[in-house]
């Protein structure tokens, strides 16, 4: 044993002694309360009120088992008119009266189930071959699981409103309420067909639709404007040659003030034609950037294709 391990069970040893009074405790609690519920009941029963009595009894039994407060709740079952419930607790009862060698009780059990087994209404739940057959059947009566071997037995029931419901994988659930409206009926009931549950159709593909047009505004403006550099770069760039030529011939035997300032204006348009070549061709590959990078101006969408089949007719169906 590691030494963990034995530190884990010396702690539990030493743990236990502290364990026991609680564990102790809350076992007289049960019983202190399980007895208070048992007055209660006997005194509720003793006023005819046995609809609010059986209940008490009931949770009594369920607290603290014992047999005494079984073959109480079975009489007070018996005395609301629930003999099917009645009839269960005696048996129980008369189990545990034979366990425990108590012979009064035992008889006295006896003795009542004699009385009203004859006045037992029963229901039989009759399932179809061709409903057992369903894979994963589950049959319920009132919402408890009817287990196989009960199908097609009568069984005793008590007097009121109740269900059969059957359910299985891939079926629609199946179910039918009805009422047992006096003790000694005997009632049939036929578990109905279980029908296919619609089957969710399944997408057959995606297609992607084309996106929207992108938006390239602001390419088109800068573009408009390098092209605008462009053109008067070259415009003046042609009239620098036309000043020049000018200036030339009125500085053949040196320069008239009107050469001098045609020639100026040479250096002035070459100027502005190689700011406005540079700025139009710097505009053009701006223009062209924005025109690659644009995005649309619409998210792009796909559309799911899902088949749908109705009466007589089959089609596709497109889901955004």
């Amino acid at each position: 044993m590691t030494a963990s391990k034995r530190a884990a069970a010396v702690a539990a040893i030493v743990l236990l002694p502290s364990l026991v009074p609680a564990v102790a405790y809350a076992q007289s609690e049960d019983q202190g309360l399980a007895q208070t519920l048992f007055d209660e009941g006997l005194k509720l029963m003793d006023e005819g009120k046995y609809a609010a009595a059986c209940p008490k009894l009931a949770e009594s039994q369920k607290l603290d088992p014992g047999g005494g407060t079984l073959i109480n709740l079975a009489l007070c079952r018996e005395k609301e008119g629930k003999l099917a419930s009645a009839w269960a607790a005696y048996n129980e009862a008369l189990s545990l009266a034979i366990r425990d060698g108590r012979k009064e009780r035992a008889d006295a059990a006896r003795e009542r189930l004699a009385d009203i087994t004859p006045k037992l209404a029963k229901l039989t739940i009759v399932v179809p071959a061709e409903t057992m057959g369903v894979a994963g059947l589950e049959v319920r009566f009132d919402k408890s699981p009817v287990r196989q071997a009960a199908w097609g037995v009568a069984t005793p029931v008590d007097i009121g409103k109740h269900e059969v419901s059957a359910t299985a994988p891939g079926k629609l659930p199946w179910s039918i309420a009805f009422d047992i409206m006096a003790n000694g009926e005997v009632k049939s009931i036929e578990v109905g067909t279980l029908k296919d549950a619609p089957v969710e159709p399944k997408p057959v593909g995606n297609v992607d639709l084309a996106p929207g047009p992108k938006d390239t505004t602001l390419a088109w403006v800068v573009g408009g404007v390098g092209v605008a550099g462009i053109v008067v770069g070259v415009v003046t760039g042609a009239m620098v040659f036309g000043k020049k030529s000018d200036s030339d011939l009125e500085c053949k035997n040196g320069c008239t003030q009107r050469g001098v300032d045609l020639m100026n204006s040479a250096y002035t348009f070459a100027w502005v034609s190689d700011v406005s070549l540079a700025l139009g061709l710097a505009g053009i590959g701006v223009s062209a950037i924005l025109f690659l990078t644009a995005k649309p101006s619409e998210p792009a969408r796909a559309v799911t294709i899902v088949p749908t089949v109705g009466p007589g007719s089959l089609g596709l169906v497109g889901r955004f």
